[in-house]
């Protein structure tokens, strides 16, 4: 089992790490029903659409991202994606944020031959999310990082590409790490050397005043005496 299976059992695990909180999650599917003219102009016939929940969404993800890294079709892996969502139906935010949040999971704990795949899906995927998916969808994997690195260590630096290939895509912007981003992540998390990685990621961008002010920001006690450009200059992915 991966590190992400065992998290979910219990509130502490032996090594005393914070676990994630359970999520409630629709216990069945909702059925929703729509009209379809009947062929023969009578009656119109009821079909039952039957919408994922947020536990079936996790399992039918983490199986199709499975099957993608294999077989890397992207154009069935988004036709998997768009059926879990099912966009035209309520709930479907949760849905997406629930599909994202287990797509970074799986990929922090994934083989790093696996991550240029990924960005691959990531880049067909993205337009078609609401704005709101991507920024709430990372906040667990930025919360849990610690803990997941222990098992995984190269989730921090799997996650840190994710960000800034998210960043280059202009789906979410630097100022995440500081502005929109849990505190735990903040303080204890290294944060200000996971910004720097960020950074080392986007190959084809010159760290901005912007960019070195955030990462000054999160400096805390453990980074030392480092200015933001030293740490910056030190980042290994």
């Amino acid at each position: 089992g991966s590190s992400l299976s065992n998290m979910a059992s219990l509130p502490f695990n032996a090594k005393g790490m914070r676990q994630p909180m359970m999520k409630r999650s629709q216990s069945q599917p909702i059925s929703l029903s729509s009209d379809i003219p009947s062929p023969a102009g009578g009656s119109k016939p009821k079909v039952t659409v039957a919408v994922k929940t947020l536990d079936e969404c996790k399992k039918k993800m983490k199986s199709t991202l499975k099957e993608f890294f294999f077989v890397g079709d992207t154009k069935d892996a988004m036709l998997n994606i768009q059926d879990l969502i099912m966009a035209d139906h309520e709930g479907s935010d949760a849905r997406e944020k629930q599909i994202m949040q287990t797509a970074f999971f799986f990929v922090m704990e994934a083989k790093k031959g696996d991550l240029p795949k990924f960005f691959t899906l990531l880049r067909e995927c993205v337009p078609k999310l609401a704005p709101a998916t991507i920024p709430n969808a990372l906040q667990d994997p930025l919360e849990f990082l610690n803990d997941i690195e222990l098992d995984a260590p190269l989730a921090r630096s799997h996650l840190a590409q994710i960000v800034g290939e998210l960043i280059t895509l202009n789906v979410i912007q630097m100022d995440i790490l500081t502005k929109n981003s849990p505190d735990y992540f903040r303080e204890e998390s290294k944060a200000a050397t996971f910004a720097c990685k960020v950074l080392k990621s986007m190959k084809d961008r010159d760290p901005t005043p912007e960019d070195i002010a955030i990462v000054e920001s999160l400096k805390t006690e453990k980074d030392g005496d480092a200015t933001a450009q030293e740490l910056i200059a030190a980042a290994v992915l």
